[in-house]
């Protein structure tokens, strides 16, 4: 998969990515690192969950996945279906079974 954030055209992704991670540090003021997660297997209350860029929120279906930054813990951002910023989850990294990147974090469009 290559990487994108739903809803932006491929020439705005690294402002709006940059913009999301910044956010992110700076809210949380904990390190993220530069991996471009694009999915996380992992189990919560001993049930098996899976989060995605661009996919709903499995729990909170009004919310759609933005990007998922590598973390202590990971952190997930979001948006609503209004478009404006929604919350950002967490998901700790002890729950984490597999992780999946974007593929050589390339821009979606561009080869």
């Amino acid at each position: 998969m290559k990487f994108f954030i739903p809803g932006v055209p491929d020439h705005g992704v690294e402002a709006a990515y940059q913009a999301l991670y910044d956010t992110a540090k700076a809210q949380l003021r904990t390190p993220i690192t530069p991996r471009r997660i694009f999915r996380l297997e992992y189990v919560h209350d001993k049930r098996n969950r899976h989060l995605a860029v661009g996919e709903a929120h499995p729990e909170h279906h009004r919310y759609q996945i933005l990007a998922i930054l590598e973390s202590k813990p990971y952190i997930v951002m979001t948006r609503d279906l209004s478009g404006e910023i929604g919350p950002t989850f967490m998901v700790n990294g002890t729950e984490i079974t597999d992780v999946t990147e974007f593929e050589n974090n390339e821009l979606a469009g561009k080869a």
